[in-house]
């Protein structure tokens, strides 16, 4: 048996700290990735081998933001070395988000990658159990030709009822992407092949250290085979198996070197039975279609969609979907060529998107929801939703001012402009706003007259 064992963090905006401190985490993570490439390229032999997968584009696009040129440089300089492997889904997303700015945040992959000569043709969704039948054809409009899934399976189970089944999923305009549907993210660190690293006082200073051992591989190899032995119970019949793995078994994990030197010792240990190799997640694709295998060809939604967060939220929640109903106006006028403040919707768009992302609450939200980074983390994946829904309000108030709406004042006309901000003819009710001091020039009946 060959083991592709691919190597990621898995991205939570929150869960495991305060969301604007992960973003903080996974910038730095790619540095250290790219730190590691580095040392490889500079003689760190024992490293050799290692490829980090870099989980969601929002990674990269806030790395670009809050670093320096020089950094890019350094990043796309591992890139093509091999030991860095980008990928084109933007968030692990719920289903709350909308196909205009699904399309638009996965494009931004599309764009980098064209911009800078780099291959993203994959993306990865790891945690989430469904995705709608519009979410394969945004992915196939950027470019993206293959995905690769990892459930969470707390809260739902593999569809088919067969863990690690590859197959084509056919999107409504007819594209067809090349999935591999896996089992949950973190296997590499249940089979503990992922060594635990200390750090030791040495006459130089400090050293890191990988707790590498005999016992430690042949619990690895024991896992592996019960591992296996499962699969084939339901059905699994392909002599290799692909298996994700954090650097720590914790999300929000950062790359783990080691594990190179970990896999270097397995194969010399077991090698002759089961040989693991850390791959790209390109090179994973490339390899599963030179096999050509024969895979079925699935259409449709996934249906057991991550909606347990969003539904436990309802103040957040219907903020966020009236925002998101303002929104599809405000960008209806604006592709009529209206100016409606276009950096001030890219924020509106942006903190849509964040509210759509699928972590929600800290890691002890339920067993306790005193603790201050329950209270931390609702509040601040609320602000997102509240962000979105003042940005919607205030764009419609600029527009419609624009447009000859009156303050307050007293003899206002009883004057009003209906108009359709959708492109399609629609038939539907208008409100005519009467203030309570008003009514006296309507208390004897009124009628309504079309100038």
């Amino acid at each position: 048996m060959k083991i592709y064992l691919m190597h990621q963090t898995h991205t939570d905006i929150g869960y495991t700290d305060r969301q604007e401190k992960i973003t903080r985490y996974h910038v730095d993570y790619l540095k250290q990735a790219i730190g590691i490439s580095e040392a490889i390229h500079a003689g760190k032999k024992e490293w050799e081998g290692f490829v980090w997968n870099n989980e969601t584009f929002w990674i990269l696009e806030r790395f670009l933001e809050k670093t320096t040129p020089e950094w890019k440089e350094r990043l796309l300089a591992a890139v093509k070395r091999g030991h860095i492997h980008l990928t084109g889904n933007y968030l692990n997303l719920t289903d709350l988000v909308d196909y205009r700015i699904l399309k638009k945040y996965l494009m931004k992959a599309r764009h980098f990658a064209d911009k800078e000569d780099v291959r993203i043709d994959t993306a990865i969704s790891m945690d989430i159990n469904g995705w709608s039948a519009g979410y394969g054809d945004a992915l196939a409009e950027a470019g993206i030709k293959h995905f690769y899934t990892c459930i969470h399976n707390h809260h739902g189970f593999v569809p088919f009822q067969k863990k690690h089944m590859p197959f084509y999923w056919e999107t409504p305009s007819g594209k067809k992407i090349l999935v591999w549907h896996g089992d949950v993210y973190n296997h590499g660190n249940l089979s503990r092949l992922v060594p635990d690293v200390r750090v030791v006082e040495t006459k130089d200073g400090w050293a890191e250290e990988a707790l590498i051992s005999k016992e430690q591989l042949a619990h690895a190899k024991e896992w592996f085979d019960d591992y296996i032995g499962s699969l084939r119970t339901q059905g699994y019949t392909y002599d290799f198996l692909p298996v994700m793995t954090k650097g720590l078994l914790v999300d929000n994990a950062p790359p783990n070197a080691y594990i190179a030197e970990s896999v270097k010792a397995f194969n010399e240990a077991y090698g002759e039975e089961m040989e693991i190799e850390m791959v790209g997640i390109n090179d994973f694709f490339d390899i599963l279609k030179e096999k050509d295998l024969d895979l079925e060809t699935h259409k449709g939604d996934w249906n057991d969609w991550w909606s347990d967060g969003f539904a436990s939220t309802p103040d957040a929640l219907m903020a966020y979907r009236e925002a998101q109903r303002k929104y599809h106006q405000l960008a209806n006028i604006a592709d009529k060529g209206e100016d409606i403040g276009e950096k001030r919707l890219h924020k509106l768009e942006y903190n849509l998107m964040m509210f759509s992302e699928h972590t929600w609450g800290y890691f002890t939200s339920v067993s306790e929801p005193w603790n201050k980074m329950t209270k931390k983390l609702e509040a601040r994946n609320k602000l997102f939703a509240e962000k979105a829904n003042e940005l919607a309000d205030t764009l419609l108030d600029d527009y419609q001012e624009s447009k000859g709406e009156a303050a307050k004042m007293t003899g206002r006309p009883l004057l009003y402009k209906v108009e359709n901000p959708y492109p399609q003819e629609l038939e539907s009710l208008a409100a005519f706003t009467i203030n309570w001091w008003e009514e006296f020039l309507v208390k004897d009946g009124y009628e309504v007259i079309d100038k």
